[in-house]
């Protein structure tokens, strides 16, 4: 009978850098990943459902009612308020997921649902403040957008004016947020420490935070497209194909950003802490 032959395992098979260890965990710690994908669309169940609605609502309105616009804005509201509260929600799969992501980056041992109610019990809140921010600057940017499109003159200063929150939540509290989720399982600051560093990581590092920022809500555009199922077939595939995979990409990505402008002077029994460097590294 043939034997299988293992290589033996040398500092050079080790992951040298983030992206090394991205695909090392995808490839070694698959099972926790499919965890995590069933936890994170269970949680989006919310938004599978507002879509929906939101269709069916939207499709039950007279068209040619005088009311038609005034009572298309109230439903639009009504679901993107809804939507918003949704996301509220995702801040207890993810402040446990934030610390499993950080276990496995860091290759320290896991034990899954313990360390995901672990992680739940130290960074929801956290995590809730962050996303409380989020939802807000979401509905305002939903609201003007959904606004401007119906009642809209046309005129460029308006447009600005509405298209504001968008802009604001798109090129600073996303980006920001990004960041400062993703220090909250690895250093032990306040909300407001973790706010300031947060912006001060974003503009040392913004032209590539941001669109890392954007790789995170990229598929999400997709719901624009007019046709009512759509958005229940991109909230599903999202939270279940690409979220986690976009996480664990921003997380690591978070680590090098943080080892490059913090850790290597400030705490360095983190430095480069999962990967094996190399003497030509």
């Amino acid at each position: 009978m043939k034997t299988k032959k293992y290589r033996d395992l040398t500092i050079e098979n080790m992951p040298h850098n983030r992206l090394e260890v991205f695909f090392d965990i995808i490839k070694q710690r698959w099972d926790l990943l499919l965890k995590i994908a069933l936890i994170l669309t269970l949680f989006f169940a919310p938004f599978i459902f507002s879509s929906f609605l939101r269709a069916e609502a939207l499709s039950a309105l007279e068209e040619n009612s005088s009311s038609f616009y005034a009572s298309y804005f109230e439903t639009e509201i009504i679901f993107f308020a809804i939507d918003s509260f949704a996301l509220i929600l995702l801040s207890l799969p993810i402040a446990g997921i934030l610390r499993i992501f950080k276990l496995l980056s860091f290759y320290e041992g896991i034990w899954f649902f313990h360390d995901l109610m672990k992680g739940i019990k130290e960074n929801w809140l956290q995590v809730f403040a962050v996303l409380l921010l989020d939802s807000l600057i979401l509905f305002l940017s939903r609201v003007s957008g959904s606004y401007l499109l119906l009642f809209g003159n046309g005129d460029f200063f308006t447009t600005i004016i509405f298209f504001l929150p968008a802009a604001l939540g798109l090129l600073i509290i996303l980006p920001a947020s990004l960041i400062h989720l993703m220090e909250i399982p690895i250093y032990k600051n306040t909300y407001f420490q973790n706010i300031k560093n947060a912006f001060y990581f974003y503009f040392k590092s913004g032209f590539t935070t941001l669109p890392v920022s954007l790789l995170l809500i990229i598929p999400l555009f997709l719901n624009l497209l007019p046709f009512t199922i759509v958005p229940i077939i991109v909230y599903a595939s999202y939270a279940f194909v690409y979220l986690p995979f976009a996480l664990l990409f921003a997380s690591l990505y978070s680590n090098y950003v943080f080892d490059k402008f913090l850790n290597k002077n400030d705490y360095p029994e983190i430095y480069d802490k999962g990967i094996y460097r190399t003497k030509k590294d």
